[in-house]
């Protein structure tokens, strides 16, 4: 039997995908709203692997037709194919991976991102197509491979020697530390800026995403960040994100910018000197992120609102203290109301997430809710179903089930789009009240006739 990994050639051309997904499943009505994002683990890695002397290509299948997919991955004569996936993409990299080994079937295939660093096993078990798994961050593992290092030592890596053997899951490799040392080279990424949009875009400049921290230290129950990412929180330098923002500027004209990490003010030693050198920038950059109200200092929030902060996310997921306790969030509803205060106080606008169908919620928690969003002056809100994510605590406390997954979609989520907010509000609450009293008279009808609906595979 072929073992691919000791068939590569000393020079191998390295092809990593984005697999194609609809953007009608994705986002439903608001397709034409929704944001484009770059791959950004495929970015990292392929932007090491090019400095490091390699030749490789970033092909994103959500921008082409299944054909023109094709077409480029052929042009590419790859001998080493990584493909990405999230849970909600998998079904499409499998497919794609079967279409791939068909047509390659000397190339060594391998899988990475979310989904298949959360549950490796289970991928390749359901992808035989598949040479290995890449488990967590992937550049050092990923370049290991391409030097044709001894497989049994690539640290990070589940894989197997040919497709009759049982795979081998060596040690998980340790998170890097030293972020700075990889530069991202954007010009990878094939129509960059302008096929490209942010969930947090500015309707009046360019706008670009960056990811400058890895890792979370919160426990959410559904969420699977510190499995994957780990619990220490990593970042680039001050200095370093200065240099990648005024590099965009100076290269593309952009001057908006989102920062697209699970909690990106958390330190606020970082975040003030990162405030203070963008302020003395005297560039009047823009820019947005995500964060939790706990780390908003009066402070800090001043600091980011004078550097250029317009919106900061935030995770509320729900009005009720009893929901919130549900999932973990590890925080009362008296101090999330008093940092959504703050922030407005500090002239910044919010954006609120919230999660439906909460293990529990009960009519009384989702009109609490509805009363919070209305009252704390969201510029936007975004809804989305619950879905424990795969290596999430309630995905195995669910039976480690994906009857959730036909779930996982983000329709209710319209961005900037121009619709006055007031309009907005009662357009997304309507349709959030609306798909929640559907969900409960389903539940009812479900108990009252012993219903149990198929699981989706």
């Amino acid at each position: 039997m072929l073992n691919r990994f000791a068939q590569l050639p000393d020079k191998p051309v390295t092809v990593l995908i984005r697999p194609p997904i609809s953007r009608w499943r994705l986002y439903k009505w608001y397709a034409p709203f929704g944001s484009r994002e770059p791959s950004f683990g495929l970015l990292y890695i392929a932007s090491y692997i090019k400095s490091c002397g390699y030749e490789v290509h970033i092909i994103d299948g959500e921008f082409l037709g299944e054909r023109e997919l094709g077409k480029r991955i052929h042009l590419s004569k790859p001998n080493i194919i990584g493909i990405t996936s999230t849970t909600f993409s998998f079904n499409s990299a499998s497919a794609l991976t079967n279409e791939l080994r068909s047509q390659f079937p000397n190339s060594l295939i391998l899988l990475g991102g979310s989904h298949a660093s959360a549950l490796p096993e289970d991928s390749l078990k359901k992808i035989p197509a598949l040479d290995g798994i890449i488990v967590g961050e992937g550049e050092e593992t990923m370049l290991e491979i391409i030097q044709k290092r001894d497989p049994y030592h690539i640290y990070g890596l589940m894989w197997k020697k040919n497709s009759d053997e049982t795979p081998v899951s060596n040690p998980l490799r340790d998170t890097v530390t030293d972020l700075d040392k990889y530069n991202l080279n954007w010009k990878l990424l094939e129509g960059f800026p302008g096929k490209y949009a942010p969930p947090f875009q500015s309707k009046k400049r360019n706008s670009a995403s960056l990811v400058v921290s890895r890792g979370c230290f919160y426990d959410c129950s559904f969420c699977t960040a510190t499995q994957l990412r780990g619990k220490k929180i990593r970042f680039h330098s001050p200095e370093y994100v200065i240099k990648i923002m005024s590099e965009l500027d100076e290269d593309y004209g952009i001057k908006d910018f989102y920062f697209h990490d699970d909690y990106f003010p958390v330190y606020q030693k970082w975040m003030k000197q990162f405030c203070i050198l963008l302020i003395t920038l005297h560039k009047q950059y823009t820019w947005s992120c995500a964060s939790r109200v706990e780390s908003l200092s009066k402070e800090i929030l001043i600091l980011m609102k004078k550097s250029g902060c317009r919106q900061i996310g935030v995770g509320v997921e729900s009005g009720s203290q009893k929901v919130l306790d549900k999932i973990f969030k590890k925080i009362s509803v008296i101090v999330l109301k008093e940092g959504l205060k703050r922030i407005s106080y500090a002239g910044i606008s919010i954006k609120g997430y919230f999660i439906l169908d909460t293990p529990g919620e009960s009519l009384i928690d989702h009109l609490k809710t509805i009363k919070l969003i209305f009252k704390y002056n969201f510029s936007h809100v975004q809804f989305n179903y619950y879905v424990p994510l795969p290596g999430s605590a309630d995905y195995y406390r669910n039976g480690g089930s994906d009857q959730f997954w036909d779930r996982m979609s983000l329709q209710h989520c319209l961005g900037y789009s121009g619709i006055p907010t007031q309009l907005f509000w009662i357009i997304e609450v309507s349709l959030y009240t609306i798909a929640y009293l559907k969900i409960v008279s389903n539940r009812i009808f479900n108990e009252v006739f012993n219903f149990r609906p198929k699981l989706s595979s």
